[in-house]
C-alpha cells in the first residue's frame, strides 16, 4: 500500500497552542479598542455567490478567487471563499438595511482565501482584522479611524507613521498630467516609488505619455523633507477649484490629529501613496513600523463598492484593516508577546494518585469549573516527577496533591510551582475564596 504524504496545502497553516494563547493576547487588545470606540462584532458567512464577488471586485482579482464545486451544483461555480472581508460586510447590509441602525460600526476578525502565488509572509488562507463605519460621510470619522489605530498601537507599544493621501488628488493630478486615461498605470507607477528611484519613476511616467514641462512641476511629490505645507502648496497650484474641498479635508485632519496629540504615531502627507485604487474614492492611508518601514495596516474611504450593491446615495465607508501575521511578528520579534503572556495562570492540574483519588479529584475540578476556574486531571498514574515536568513544560502555576493521606485527613494540597511551597486548604471553596489571589501569583523567570 502507497504511504500516504501528509502534508499541508500550499499557503496553509497549523497553529500550536501556545501560538494561539499569544495571538489571542494581540486580538485582545485590538478588541478591547474596536469596543472602546463603540464598534460592535459581526461575523458573516465564508462562503459569498461568485456572481455578487466577480461584480464587485476587478478581473485582474477573479483568477484568486476560490472556486467552491459541489455535487449539490453539478460542477457549476456558484460559490466562493470570501476574498475579504468588506464585500460581505456591505452586502449584509443590504441585505439588512431596513433594521441596520446607520452609522453602523463593526469589527471582524475572520479568515479570507486568495488563491496567490504563497510565499514568505503571503499565505492563501490567513485572518483579517478590519473595522470599518458605514454611514452618511463624515470628516469626523477619518479621525476616529486614525485615533483608533494610534490607540492601538500605543496599547502594543509600537511607534507607527501614518501614511495619507487621497485618491480624489491623484486623479486630478493624473489629469494635470494628461494622463486621466491611463491613471490605473500612473497610480502602480507612483506606489511602487518606495523600491525604486525619483529617475526611474519619473521616466516610466514620461513614458505614458507625459510632458517634460509638467514633469518638472510634479517633482516636488518625491521630495520627502518637504513639509505638509509645502506638499500642500504645490498642489493647490496644479489642481483645479473641484479639489479644493479635499485638500481642505487633509488639511483640517492633518491639524486636527496635531492638536489632538497622537501619542504613538507620526501622521505624515505622502503625495506618492496610491493603494486600493479600484477600491477606495477618498483619503487612503497606509500604516508602517517606523523601525522597519514594514506596513502593518492600510485603509480609506470607499464609495464604488457600496454603488456597487444600489445602496443609499447618501451612504459611504471608511475602514482600516490590520495585518496580524505581520504586528504579531514584530511583537514575538520583540519578546512582546512572551513578556505578556508567560505570567499567567490559565489552568489547574491535578496529580493522578490512582483510580480512587482520580475520582475525588474529578468531583473537584467539576465543582471548580462551575466557578469559571480551568482544571484538568493528569490522565495517567505516572511519577508525580514526571506530572510535575509535564505541568512546569505547561507553564503552569499550581498543582493540586490529594493522595490517599490527604484524602483521610479531609485537606486540599496545593504546590505553587514557582517557588515549591505548598500551602493546605480546608476544603474546596476555601480554596475558591483565596482564587483571585493565586490569579495575582507570577512565575518566576
Amino acid at each position: 500500500m502507497k504511504m500516504l504524504n501528509i502534508k499541508l496545502p500550499k499557503g496553509t497553516r497549523d497553529f500550536t497552542n501556545k501560538e494561539i494563547i499569544k495571538r489571542k493576547f494581540l486580538i485582545n487588545i485590538i478588541i478591547k479598542n474596536f469596543k472602546l470606540f463603540g464598534f460592535s462584532p459581526l461575523e458573516t458567512s465564508s462562503i459569498e455567490k461568485i456572481s455578487i464577488l466577480k461584480k464587485v471586485y476587478e478581473k485582474e482579482n477573479h483568477k484568486m478567487l476560490f472556486n467552491v464545486i459541489n455535487s449539490v451544483d453539478l460542477g457549476l461555480k456558484k460559490n466562493a471563499l470570501i476574498y475579504d472581508l468588506t464585500v460581505p460586510l456591505v452586502r449584509h447590509i443590504k441585505m439588512n438595511l431596513s433594521k441596520t441602525l446607520l452609522p453602523f460600526k463593526r469589527y471582524q476578525i475572520q479568515k479570507v482565501w486568495r488563491a496567490e502565488k504563497p510565499q514568505n509572509g503571503r499565505f492563501r488562507e490567513f485572518y483579517q482584522c478590519d473595522a470599518d463605519i458605514i454611514g452618511q460621510k463624515s470628516f469626523w470619522q477619518e479621525l476616529e479611524i486614525i485615533l483608533l489605530c494610534d490607540k492601538i498601537f500605543k496599547d502594543l507599544k509600537l511607534k507607527i507613521e501614518i501614511k495619507f493621501n487621497s485618491i480624489k488628488i491623484l486623479k486630478e493630478v493624473a489629469s494635470y498630467l494628461g494622463l486621466e486615461n491611463k491613471f490605473k498605470k500612473f497610480s502602480i507607477i507612483l506606489d511602487k516609488y518606495p523600491k525604486r528611484n525619483e529617475k526611474q519613476t519619473l521616466s516610466s511616467i514620461l513614458k505614458l505619455g507625459c510632458k517634460k514641462e509638467k514633469i518638472k512641476i510634479f517633482k516636488f511629490f518625491f521630495t520627502i523633507k518637504n513639509t505638509f505645507k509645502k506638499n500642500i502648496k504645490s498642489l493647490t497650484k496644479i489642481l483645479n477649484i473641484k479639489s479644493i474641498s479635499e485638500i481642505k479635508n487633509l488639511k483640517r485632519l492633518y491639524k486636527l490629529s496635531k492638536k489632538i496629540n497622537l501619542d504613538s504615531s507620526k501622521l505624515t502627507f505622502s503625495p506618492t501613496l496610491a493603494r486600493g485604487i479600484n477600491y477606495y474614492s477618498g483619503i487612503i492611508f497606509e500604516i508602517f513600523y517606523k523601525e522597519e518601514k514594514l506596513s502593518l495596516a492600510g485603509g480609506g474611504r470607499y464609495k464604488k463598492l457600496i454603488n456597487s450593491f444600489k445602496l443609499n446615495d447618501n451612504l459611504s465607508g471608511i475602514g482600516v484593516s490590520f495585518g496580524l501575521d505581520r504586528i504579531y511578528n514584530i511583537l514575538y520579534k520583540n519578546k512582546i508577546l512572551k513578556r505578556k503572556t508567560k505570567d499567567r495562570l490559565d489552568t489547574i492540574m491535578f496529580i493522578n494518585f490512582g483510580d480512587k483519588e482520580a475520582f475525588y479529584s474529578t468531583k473537584l475540578i467539576k465543582k471548580l469549573r462551575t466557578y469559571g476556574i480551568s482544571a484538568f486531571l493528569y490522565p495517567k498514574k505516572i511519577k508525580i516527577k514526571k506530572q510535575i515536568k509535564y505541568a512546569l513544560k505547561r507553564k503552569l502555576s499550581i498543582v493540586f496533591l490529594l493522595g490517599k493521606k490527604e484524602k483521610k485527613n479531609k485537606i486540599l494540597k496545593i504546590k505553587l510551582l514557582a517557588n515549591k511551597e505548598e500551602m493546605i486548604f480546608k476544603n474546596i471553596e476555601e480554596f475558591i475564596n483565596c482564587s483571585l489571589k493565586f490569579n495575582k501569583i507570577k512565575k518566576k523567570t
